[in-house]
C-alpha cells in the first residue's frame, strides 16, 4: 500500500510539472517564439540576460537569434548587440563560443534555436539567384549542418532559419 501511495504521489508531481515544463511540439498551434540578441529589454531600463537564462522559461518553445542584419560583399554580418563583440582574426564575423554553449544547453532542454536573418533595420540584398545560393551555402556552413573554421557559435548547430525580411530587394 505504501508503494502504491508513493507511486501515485510521484505520478501526481510529474503531471503537475508537465503543465509548467514546455518543449517544442511541431503539431501544436500554441508554440511561443522569443527573439533574443538585440537587448530590447534595455528599453525598459534593464539589460537582456544570457540566452541560457531565458531557456529556463517553460512558456517559450523557440528562440530566434537576432539578427544577421546586413550582408556585406556577400558575407553575413551577425549583430547580437552587447552579447558578443569578439571577432575571428582578420574578419568581421563574430566569435561567440559562450553563446554556442548556451544554444546547446537550450536544445538539450527541448528548445528550438534558429537564426533570424533581417530585422527592422536590416541592410541586406543580393544581386541575383547565384549570389543567393552562395549566401545560403555560407549560412549552412557557419550556423547549420555544414563545416567552417569560423563558426560563430563553435560546434553548436542551429535548428533552422527565420527570415524576418522587412526591407530590401527580392532578387537572389
Amino acid at each position: 500500500m505504501k508503494l502504491l501511495r508513493c507511486a501515485l504521489y510521484a505520478a501526481s508531481i510529474v503531471a503537475l510539472l508537465g503543465r509548467y515544463v514546455s518543449a517544442f511540439d511541431p503539431l501544436s498551434r500554441a508554440n511561443v517564439v522569443n527573439y533574443w540578441g538585440q537587448n530590447s529589454v534595455s528599453y525598459t531600463g534593464g539589460k537582456e540576460g544570457d540566452l541560457i537564462d531565458y531557456c529556463q522559461d517553460g512558456t517559450v518553445n523557440i528562440f530566434a537569434m537576432a539578427f544577421i542584419s546586413q550582408i556585406q560583399n556577400g558575407r553575413p554580418i551577425l549583430n547580437l548587440a552587447n552579447h558578443c563583440e569578439q571577432t575571428f582574426p582578420g574578419s568581421s564575423l563574430l566569435n561567440c563560443p559562450k553563446i554556442g554553449q548556451d544554444i546547446k544547453a537550450c536544445q538539450a532542454n527541448g528548445k528550438v534555436v534558429v537564426l533570424s536573418i533581417g530585422g527592422a533595420s536590416g541592410a541586406y540584398s543580393l544581386p541575383d539567384a547565384a549570389a543567393g545560393r552562395a549566401f545560403a551555402d555560407q549560412i549552412w556552413d557557419l550556423f547549420l549542418g555544414g563545416a567552417s573554421g569560423t563558426r560563430p557559435f563553435g560546434d553548436a548547430v542551429l535548428d533552422g532559419v527565420d527570415l524576418d525580411l522587412e526591407s530590401g530587394q527580392n532578387a537572389g
